[in-house]
């Protein structure tokens, strides 16, 4: 197996996990805040975990060839333009959080970690202003081909994708809305209100 695979599986698995841990994470945060969960949760788990699948679902239907090339090329140059910069937003978001904490908590792991996603976020923005029209194009190209129902095709893939990725993400954002509330209800028995009188 080449190496360019080798790291191609090993990222898309890496981002598999950060997705499923963001929705995670998301459903504790929305026991806090409602918006602020549901935000997290769909631009740091549910859009990255379909564009992941995507990917994936592309590729094997290239390979058992059901779909055409024109059509993954499609699909995969639109996963760029939107998920892309949907990944991007995310990123702000995460990227500012992370910096608040590592204020807050004045920790060098915390500190680490901002400086991390500092990283991320600008290569990130880069890879992505430096492709984008090249990927803009590309879709174009590929819409002016004669090819039947290509368009179909596109919406019937990001549709499974998107499904796939909602249920995966979903089941982990529940998994922290519960955790979340059996901490709270463990609290909440183990430090009962103190009577004043």
């Amino acid at each position: 197996m080449p190496w360019a695979w080798v790291i191609t599986i090993a990222i898309l698995i890496i981002d598999t996990v950060i997705s499923i841990w963001n929705s995670y994470a998301a459903g504790i945060t929305s026991k806090a805040s409602r918006r602020l969960g549901i935000l997290f949760y769909v631009l740091g788990g549910l859009v990255p975990m379909t564009y992941v699948t995507s990917i994936v679902l592309s590729t094997l239907l290239v390979m058992f060839k059901v779909v055409s090339y024109t059509a993954v090329d499609l699909l995969l140059n639109f996963d760029f333009v939107v998920f892309g910069a949907a990944i991007i937003v995310w990123g702000v978001i995460a990227t500012s959080t992370s910096i608040i904490v590592a204020v807050g908590a004045r920790d060098w792991r915390a500190g680490l970690v901002s400086a991390y996603n500092i990283g991320a976020l600008f290569y990130d923005t880069w890879d992505y202003l430096s492709n984008v029209g090249d990927a803009i194009a590309n879709m174009v190209s590929n819409l002016t081909r004669d090819e039947d129902n290509l368009i179909v095709m596109l919406i019937a893939l990001l549709a499974i994708a998107l499904t796939i990725g909602l249920v995966i993400t979903y089941a982990a954002y529940r998994a922290g809305r519960k955790r979340a509330l059996q901490y709270r209800d463990s609290t909440i028995v183990n430090d009962p209100p103190h009577n004043p009188m």
